[in-house]
């Protein structure tokens, strides 16, 4: 099994961006702690989602 280094660090670098992103949106500073989570995780599932349709894992 071959890890794909590139991958992982630009993966890495796009939860990074998405989680200090949302940390400085106001709707996200006033929503509560379990809405805060929802939002994070479908965001960063969304970013995800869209890079690996860009660029696959293989």
């Amino acid at each position: 099994m071959n890890i794909d280094w590139p991958h992982m660090i630009v993966t890495i670098i796009l939860i990074l961006t998405v989680t200090l992103g949302l940390g400085r949106l106001a709707i996200y500073k006033e929503a509560s702690k379990g809405k805060r989570f929802l939002l994070m995780a479908f965001s960063i599932f969304i970013v995800v989602f869209v890079f690996n349709l860009i660029w696959p894992y293989n």
